[in-house]
């Protein structure tokens, strides 16, 4: 029973005695996901699993995207600076992509979006190494930046934006793919 309500399945009342809820599946899961109890193979796994999420989502984001979207989206893009290794302050990248999972109106994605910037953080501050696939990306001309993203937000375009926000990410799937090697 302490199994059961530690995982929000039963809950006790006074003078009632025992009901079942609906678990809160992100809440159990938000549970485990600290970066600091995490295998580098599961962090590794967690940010390509963000990669493929947002990818999937694209038509959600269309779907749902206002032009007062669009307007938060372009001053959250007005702030960024990128350093020399095409790096921006992790609160710039967490603000955008934020409102991009807030855009789809999906709890689960809004809440699993806020569960992982704690690996967000952590990753940022510990993979060095992820840096150099950012600055090979940009010398080939493969690199898509937020404002890149953004053009394909405004015009409304699933297929583009798809193809952007995955090659946006693809720093993500390139590091994991060396680190494994």
């Amino acid at each position: 029973l302490s199994r059961l309500r530690m995982l929000g399945i039963i809950e006790s009342r006074k003078h009632k005695g025992m009901i079942l809820r609906e678990p809160d599946v992100m809440k159990c899961f938000s549970k485990v996901v600290n970066p600091y109890m995490l295998s580098r193979k599961t962090i590794l796994d967690l940010l390509n699993f963000r990669a493929a999420l947002e990818s999937g989502i694209s038509e959600l984001i269309i779907e749902n995207i206002t032009d007062e979207d669009i307007s938060e989206l372009e001053k959250i893009v007005a702030k960024h600076i990128y350093q020399e290794d095409m790096k921006l302050k992790i609160e710039h990248e967490i603000e955008f992509h934020s409102k991009l999972y807030e855009v789809t109106k999906n709890q689960s994605i809004i809440d699993f979006q806020r569960m992982v910037i704690p690996l967000f953080n952590y990753v940022h501050e510990n993979f060095e190494d992820f840096k150099v696939f950012n600055i090979e990306n940009k010398k080939t001309g493969k690199l898509i930046k937020h404002e890149d993203l953004l053009y394909f937000l405004k015009s409304r375009d699933v297929e583009g934006y798809r193809k952007a926000i995955t090659t946006h990410l693809k720093a993500y799937s390139q590091y994991t793919k060396q680190t494994r090697i």
